[in-house]
């Protein structure tokens, strides 16, 4: 059986892993794509800044997601660089991607 206490360690352990801090402050974006997408909870790092990508589960769509504060972007900023990002992975697998809405 799974205590709380363990499921709260595992839910911190995969905030750290995705370089969430106590100051992050996130715009999140779906992701509307026929690109390679991961399976899980995923971070990358493109032109300085650091994404999280999250998967399609049966409650939420693909969805990109950028810490304000850690990035050090405003909204309009975060908007362009993650639709570079998509731009990009739309280009590499010669497939659409397109930024959805927050």
């Amino acid at each position: 059986m799974v205590s709380e206490y363990d499921e709260e360690e595992a839910k911190q352990a995969l905030w750290k892993k995705l370089g969430v801090t106590a100051h992050s402050r996130f715009m999140s974006m779906a992701a509307d794509n026929h690109v390679t997408w991961p399976h899980e909870p995923t971070l990358v790092k493109f032109h300085g800044h650091h994404f999280v990508l999250m998967p399609r589960t049966k409650d939420n769509v693909q969805s990109l997601h950028v810490d304000l504060v850690g990035n050090r972007l405003d909204d309009r900023g975060a908007t362009t660089v993650m639709r570079r990002f998509l731009s990009l992975m739309a280009w590499c697998d010669d497939n659409f991607a397109t930024l959805g809405f927050g």
